[in-house]
């Protein structure tokens, strides 16, 4: 079930492109444990997978749900509800992030810290900004400087980055004089050298070779795909989105992990695949192609959700 836009309002679509919750919200996330928050008369609540309101809407921004609690914003606080729309955790934090792993950044005053899933601190607020953790570890920052801490707050990689991503498939993308990556030890295994570089996906990167062109790189830094891209987008499904000239235009297409176009350049913008279809525009309106190219939904919808909201090389 996804998130569509037709003549102004969102709705859910099935994979045979049928609105099966009419278009009537201004706006819509995708459903995430069985709820979805949507926008209803400038107030946000969740409904089902029929439609109906399970949270009445009433906050003044939401989140999806994740592990179960869902961040909200009212009154200029951010708190977590449960699928009762109850709060279980009182909004009083400045900013915050959904829960990951357990445990939830969350920012009060001027420093971050982490609470578990009764509201308490388990790691006091001392950081400027952090993230939430991915394997286990989370990126934090103190004067500037990116580092890397365990779940009891004792930093396992010195903040001494610039700049630094979450760890995905053990490596975590890291900047210096370059992009590069280091392992879960704080080991360079990709010297930093890129102008820019995204997360690895399904074993390859994409990174910027200068000039405005990018490849991609395998993750032991060796280049697996030549330069020849002006965008890119991370493999899912054994296929990643990738952006050409055509003719004196810039169309996007789909390729293999060997850099062949399994689906030639010929869309206005592209998504990436989940569960075998991927979303696609042309001429303004957005339809859902399988990994044959072939389109099963066809252009008809002025926007989805879960793409637009993301770059592609996100």
């Amino acid at each position: 079930m996804v998130g569509s836009i037709f003549d102004g309002k969102w709705g859910y679509i099935d994979k045979t492109g049928n609105f099966i919750i009419s278009p009537r919200f201004e706006s819509a996330a995708g459903f995430s444990e069985d709820l979805a928050a949507v926008e209803l008369g400038g107030k946000y609540g969740f409904i089902d997978r029929t439609g109906k309101f399970v949270i009445p809407p009433q906050f003044d921004a939401a989140d999806s749900f994740y592990e179960q609690m869902a961040l909200v914003w009212l009154n200029d606080k951010f708190g977590f509800i449960d699928k009762t729309g109850k709060f279980v955790i009182k909004q009083r934090f400045t900013q915050a992030f959904g829960f990951h792993e357990q445990l939830a950044a969350v920012k009060v005053g001027e420093k971050w810290g982490y609470i578990d899933k009764t509201g308490n601190f388990v790691i006091a607020p001392q950081f400027d900004y952090a993230l939430n953790f991915h394997e286990h570890l989370a990126v934090v920052t103190i004067d500037h400087k990116a580092g890397y801490i365990d779940t009891t707050g004792k930093f396992v990689i010195a903040p001494r980055f610039p700049y630094a991503h979450p760890f995905i498939d053990q490596l975590a993308l890291v900047g210096l004089d370059g992009y590069g990556y280091i392992d879960k030890t704080g080991t360079i295994v990709v010297t930093p050298q890129f102008p820019l570089a995204f997360d690895f996906s399904e074993g390859l990167a994409a990174v910027s070779i200068g000039g405005g062109t990018y490849a991609y790189i395998d993750t032991t830094g060796k280049i697996a795909i030549a330069p020849q891209f002006s965008d890119t987008g991370k493999f899912s499904e054994g296929l990643a989105a990738v952006q050409v000239e055509v003719k004196d235009h810039y169309k996007y297409g789909y390729i293999d992990k060997t850099g062949r176009f399994a689906i030639p350049p010929r869309f206005d913008y592209v998504c990436r695949f989940r569960g075998h279809l991927a979303a696609v525009r042309v001429d303004r309106k957005w339809g859902y192609i399988d990994r044959t190219g072939k389109f099963v939904i066809t252009p008809r919808f002025d926007d989805i959700w879960g793409c637009g909201i993301e770059p592609l090389g996100s």
